[in-house]
């Protein structure tokens, strides 16, 4: 057999009391056995009916508040991280479940079913793709999962099953290197792996130690440590949900301008349906005239010292001192109800700038802006926007209001230097190149060569429909264009912004634990991903953080507490014989009832335990044997 679908038919052909599927790993599996496989080959009974909530209960871990007297303890007692909210009890198990929903229809089969499945594929491996099959048994009403492994030459074989609760204490690593050699026997080398996690407010730190020296199970000095955190996946919880949101918006109007010149009809006028219905023309219009009136109000150094952290600059972000007219602008018009009040908001706009009204001078590098100073100074006349370009000229505008907007948080929060942002970069998610076309400012009507022209002309030749455009694509006729739009330059800026904001999101949640020093270590780690198109970005996979950091910075956050995780894995190996043992320590069960039902025989007797942590023991094993006949007993 060398392929799934063959094991699948072989198995129907010989089985018909279960149901065999290749089904998306479920998360037990990735935890216990850190296999990365997206998918995997599963023998179960289906699970038709879902019990009761109350039946899913494992263990009854309530504990009386009013027994609870925390006076006096160390961990409330100035350690300066009381924020870090880790549990004191981790009996007091999270209410959100530790599986997904779906692998609660996963329930067992008879043992001796599978173990005569399995054991018929001695005479059948005879491929070169290395397979794997995983099946959920019952026997003698207790659970467990056994693996076997289609290798040639070789009998794998694995199994999975909960073993007992213990407390921290309990814990020893020569009693479970013991354990391990019981089955492997005499060997030369045991290489232990040791991963210990401890769940802070918003984030966890995981300690690792590869083949430790000493009989310690952790020593928190000696470690590798990887910092992870992941965000919300709705965006709407974002702390910095309004700016995001902000991008939504752009990446919207991106869309409606390249379907506008794919359906290449000209008589149609775009859509803009990213503003209020409840916005009127004149409530832009009052506005336009303020913002082009009042005078820029700065936030001095006073206002802010004392507030360089993340969130206190982000609050501030609209009072910035280099707020441009066009920055302004952007606040107003992308709440225009429609393609015709954007179209006449930029018209209005136009003959306040003719009126030349402007006190905000603060300059831009658009063309929006461009075109405003041009007809302030009487070298322009008011242009006439057609087909896509007040949307571009909105999506231009907009897109450098982010940036500044993100370069001012990271400079005055002192995270790191806005051109470690590269959000100016000039670049393509294909390839970092040149911008191909720069911005290029129109041609004035009123060159030397036609000063002598009567303002009539003049009005008439720049009251002139564009005809770029006509053609968007013809961009010979650089003098006459009063926007720009790339496609491909728009998507790199997109995808910049977005992954510089999740940055913010990620120091947002790390605020509070007082890990500034990390900052720009996290920044500078986060912008070494791949960069992510903002229309492909998935919430489960690309708002995650995961980063090692130095030992001595982030230690003192877990001494002396107990992790919430612990994984210990020992494997050893001999000629004719691999051994793999993973003892998994939790503080919650991570596999659902209805796969391994929580007896009382399972569960710890120990009454004067009860108010102890105590950790859910599931062990994996895996035996791998050369020239065997691959018969596998329980």
């Amino acid at each position: 057999m060398d392929s799934f679908r063959e094991l699948i038919d072989y198995i129907n052909g010989v089985y018909s009391g279960g149901n065999c599927s290749v089904i998306p790993t479920p998360s037990y599996l990735k935890k216990i056995t850190g296999i990365s496989d997206k998918k995997v080959l599963l023998l179960f009974q289906p699970v038709h009916s879902r019990q009761k909530s109350e039946d899913l209960t494992m263990v009854d871990c309530t504990v009386d508040n009013a027994t609870l007297d925390l006076t006096g303890s160390p961990l409330k007692d100035d350690c300066g991280i009381d924020s870090l909210e880790i549990s004191a009890n981790l009996k007091d198990v999270n209410e959100k479940k530790a599986w997904d929903t779906q692998e609660e229809k996963y329930g067992g089969i008879i043992q001796a079913e599978v173990l005569k499945i399995f054991n018929s594929f001695s005479e059948k491996v005879n491929g070169e793709n290395e397979l794997s099959i995983w099946a959920i048994c019952n026997v003698e009403e207790k659970s467990v999962i056994l693996q076997r492994e289609l290798i040639k030459g070789w009998s794998s074989r694995g199994k999975i099953w909960f073993s007992e609760q213990v407390i921290f204490e309990e814990i020893d690593l020569a009693t479970v290197k013991k354990s391990h050699l019981a089955i492997a026997g005499k060997v030369e080398k045991i290489e232990t792996v040791i991963k210990a996690e401890f769940r802070l407010k918003n984030l966890d730190l995981e300690h690792t130690w590869i083949n430790p020296q000493d009989n310690a199970l952790m020593n928190p000095l000696t470690s590798d440590i990887l910092l992870r955190q992941a965000l919300p996946t709705d965006s709407n919880e974002f702390i910095g949900a309004g700016h995001w949101r902000q991008l939504v918006i752009l990446d919207l109007i991106t869309k409606e301008i390249l379907k506008f010149k794919e359906h290449n009809d000209k008589r149609i006028d775009p859509v803009y349906e990213c503003g209020s219905n409840t916005t009127t023309i004149e409530m832009l219009k009052e506005e336009i005239r303020r913002a082009f009136t009042e005078l820029p109000m700065n936030l001095t150094e006073n206002q802010i010292t004392g507030q360089n952290n993340v969130s206190a600059v982000f609050e501030n972000v609209e009072k910035r001192d280099c707020l441009s007219i066009t920055d302004k602008l952007w606040n107003i018009l992308k709440f225009a109800s429609s393609y015709r009040d954007l179209k006449f908001a930029l018209n209005y706009i136009f003959q306040c700038a003719c009126e030349n009204i402007i006190l905000n001078t603060q300059a831009s590098d658009n063309h929006l802006a461009m075109l405003i100073n041009a007809i302030s100074q009487k070298e322009l006349s008011i242009p006439y926007l057609v087909g896509s370009e007040p949307l571009e000229l909105l999506l231009e505008i907009g897109l450098e209001k982010a940036r500044k907007d993100y370069e001012y948080v990271f400079s005055m929060s002192k995270i790191c230097f806005p051109e470690v942002l590269q959000l100016s970069a000039q670049a393509t998610l294909e390839e970092n190149q040149p911008y191909s076309k720069r911005l290029t400012s129109r041609k004035s009507l009123y060159s030397n060569n036609h000063s002598k022209l009567s303002r009539a002309t003049v009005s008439a030749k720049s009251l002139l429909k564009n005809p770029s455009a006509q053609d968007p694509s013809d961009d010979t006729i650089v003098g006459f264009r009063n926007s720009y739009f790339n496609r491909a330059e728009v998507d790199y800026r997109l995808a910049k912004l977005s992954q510089v904001h999740l940055i913010l999101e990620h120091l947002f949640l790390m605020e509070n634990l007082k890990l500034a020093n990390l900052n720009e270590l996290i920044t500078r780690s986060f912008l070494e991903n791949t960069l992510v198109p903002f229309k492909d970005l998935n919430p489960t996979e690309h708002y995650i953080l995961n980063i090692s950091v130095p030992n001595d910075q982030v230690v003192n956050l877990t001494k002396f507490k107990k992790p919430n995780l612990l994984k210990i894995t020992m494997r050893s190996m001999k000629k004719f014989k691999q051994v793999e043992n993973t003892f998994y320590y939790t503080s919650e069960a991570i596999i659902p009832p209805q796969t391994f039902p929580m007896n009382a025989e399972n569960l710890s007797k120990v009454d004067d335990d009860i108010d102890r942590d105590l950790y859910f023991v599931y062990r994996y094993m895996k035996i791998r044997t050369i020239n065997s006949n691959g018969i596998i007993s329980c």
